[in-house]
């Protein structure tokens, strides 16, 4: 299952990298970066729709020093960063592994189930969130 999260995340980042300046969403115009909570809410719940039986959880991670916060995923234990290139110190992004190296800058973690972060979202994030989803999804369909 390792293998095909990361394919679903690939074919996430090519059609965002692809997309991002047709999108409506204002975050994803400079992907990947500072998108990294849309990214990681709109892969999970691609991710839950593909494998709803996966322990799936969203990670807000946050560096108190430098006041930067960045998030992830992770599907099992594994994790997900679709946004990692942003950083300086990453030319790709993390996939399918047991532990994030940016855990190290970012050592403040809050990991949380996937729906109860999407339960805490915004109305008006979840109805930008659902708009791109559902633009993304469409353009995902293997």
């Amino acid at each position: 299952m390792i293998e095909g999260v990361s394919k679903d995340a690939v074919k996430l980042r090519t059609v965002l990298l692809e997309s991002k300046h047709r999108l409506k969403s204002p975050f994803l115009h400079g992907f990947p970066n500072n998108c990294c909570k849309i990214v990681s809410y709109l892969f999970a719940e691609l991710i839950n729709d593909k494998y709803p039986e996966s322990d799936i959880r969203i990670v807000e991670a946050w560096n108190h020093i430098k006041a930067e916060c960045h998030f992830w995923v992770t599907v099992n234990g594994y994790v997900y960063d679709l946004t990692s290139d942003q950083f300086d110190s990453f030319n790709d992004p993390i996939l399918g592994v047991p532990q994030n190296p940016l855990s190290e800058q970012f050592n403040l973690i809050n990991s949380i189930a996937f729906q109860e972060a999407v339960n805490g979202l915004s109305m008006s994030c979840k109805a930008d969130h659902f708009e791109v989803f559902h633009l993304l999804k469409t353009h995902l369909k293997d």
